[in-house]
């Protein structure tokens, strides 16, 4: 893996973010406004997250492995996830629907991808990623 490459990719996205009018007020169609909320809310719940676990799963793979830059590009990387929760956030209020906060299947995801270890959490994020 090349952490450096990922620090630059990170560092490059966030110079270059949409803008999006956040005072924009009206929404698309209404008829599909508050099921496009509700779907976009459980995204958004899942983006925001902290990354305790998969931090620390970071630094010990520093510590064994020596690539001292991974728990930087680690940072990066749930930086840019809360960025994306940023964003549906302002598209779940243009939508004029509400934030969750918890949810089963958030809390069930968040159990099964920190079951095992940094790269059994990493394959399951980057699946849901891709979906």
């Amino acid at each position: 893996m090349n952490s450096q490459h990922w620090i630059e990719y990170y560092k490059r996205n966030s110079l270059n973010r949409p803008v999006i009018d956040e005072h924009h007020d009206t929404p698309p169609n209404p008829d599909i406004c508050r099921p496009l909320s509700s779907s976009l809310a459980h995204f958004q719940l899942g983006e925001s997250g902290e990354g305790r676990k998969l931090k620390r799963y970071a630094r010990t793979y520093a510590e064994r492995t020596g690539d001292h830059a991974y728990p930087v590009a680690i940072d990066l990387f749930v930086a840019e996830e809360q960025e994306h929760a940023r964003l549906l956030s302002v598209l779940i209020k243009r939508y004029r629907g509400d934030l969750i906060d918890r949810h089963w299947t958030h809390t069930f995801f968040s159990l099964i991808r920190s079951a095992w270890n940094l790269e059994f959490e990493l394959q399951v994020l980057v699946t849901a990623e891709i979906v």
